[in-house]
């Protein structure tokens, strides 16, 4: 008995098509990280409104002014600044409390002032991301690739 191979060719243009502008899209991934760049933002700006994620404890001072913790002036808002390439997105602030703020620890005279960790950016300590934040991202990554098998 003789055995008989079977074997395809896809000639579809439409469908070469799509491929060629999906490998474009892989290899060049500026739109994608300029659109992560504006979620990561946003979603550092609405932590700071919310003051949690997870809940954070005041701050005597924002107490004391009856303001937000973390805002009263806005500069810590105002100075995180996304930047993005073909293949990295970087969200950050050249604020020299924010890391303090981020992470908590040891501040003041002596440092002598604990502070209480305030989570501001979308990442938690070992770089992961608010589960909200993860999950847009991977969306924009579909809708991405989606859009670019568009021919």
């Amino acid at each position: 008995m003789t055995s008989t191979i079977l074997s395809v060719e896809i000639t579809d243009n439409d469908l070469k098509l799509a491929l060629k502008h999906l490998e474009n899209a892989a290899y060049n991934l500026t739109p994608l990280m300029c659109r992560w760049s504006e979620t990561l933002k946003t979603a550092t700006d609405l932590n700071l409104e919310a003051q949690e994620r997870p809940r954070w404890q005041p701050s005597v001072a924002a107490l004391a002014r009856q303001c937000m913790t973390l805002s009263q002036d806005e500069y810590l808002r105002r100075s995180v600044t996304p930047e993005y390439d073909a293949h990295q997105v970087l969200v950050g602030t050249n604020r020299v409390y924010a890391r303090l703020h981020q992470q908590g620890g040891k501040a003041g005279r002596g440092r002598s002032v604990t502070l209480p960790l305030r989570p501001y950016l979308p990442v938690f300590e070992g770089g992961q991301l608010q589960a909200e934040v993860k999950r847009q991202l991977l969306d924009e990554v579909l809708d991405y690739l989606q859009q670019a098998t568009h021919c």
